[in-house]
């Protein structure tokens, strides 16, 4: 059987187009592999009662603590997040910042929250001239919840003794 040029030309392309559909059906159907080698189908849910929406996440009720009237406002700030404070009462004497320092790293000891509170503004030294009846400084106290001075320390303290004030009072 002998085929002139023109027809040899056609069968050429016709084999080449067989080629190339062969080619391209085994990639779009994954190379032959059989359905048991390829991944499972993704699990759908579905609502057990179609038409109805799921309940909407609740959001945990933040409960605020009970704190005692008339306390002032930064140490009620504080209370409220915390169980108890260390409050440092200072002004412009020398040995204060020292004082409010150690004040400060005898709270981080006992890992309780520490308020420093400068009693040559107004506001404050008021404040605490009717909450803790002094504005001798420096002055630590150890606030606990509802708002009650547990410890009075009065004068230059170091970190020891204001650490295990804090601590006897959780």
């Amino acid at each position: 059987m002998s085929f002139d040029v023109p027809m040899r030309i056609v069968v050429l392309v016709a084999l080449v187009f067989v080629a190339a559909a062969a080619g391209f059906s085994l990639l779009v159907l994954g190379h032959g592999k059989s359905d048991a080698t390829t991944a499972p189908p993704a699990h759908v849910v579905r609502p057990a009662h179609p038409g109805t929406k799921p309940a909407p996440a609740t959001r945990p009720r933040v409960v605020t603590p009970k704190l005692a009237p008339g306390l002032p406002a930064p140490i009620a700030y504080a209370l409220a997040r915390h169980p108890s404070v260390v409050v440092a009462l200072y002004g412009r004497a020398t040995g204060d910042r020292e004082s409010v320092a150690e004040a400060r790293a005898g709270a981080a000891i006992a890992h309780t929250s520490f308020l420093a509170l400068d009693v040559t503004k107004q506001r404050y030294a008021e404040a605490m001239a009717t909450f803790g009846n002094t504005l001798a400084e420096p002055t630590v106290f150890v606030v606990k919840r509802p708002g009650t001075i547990v410890r009075r320390l009065e004068g230059f303290q170091d970190r020891q003794v204001v650490a295990q004030a804090a601590h006897d009072v959780r």
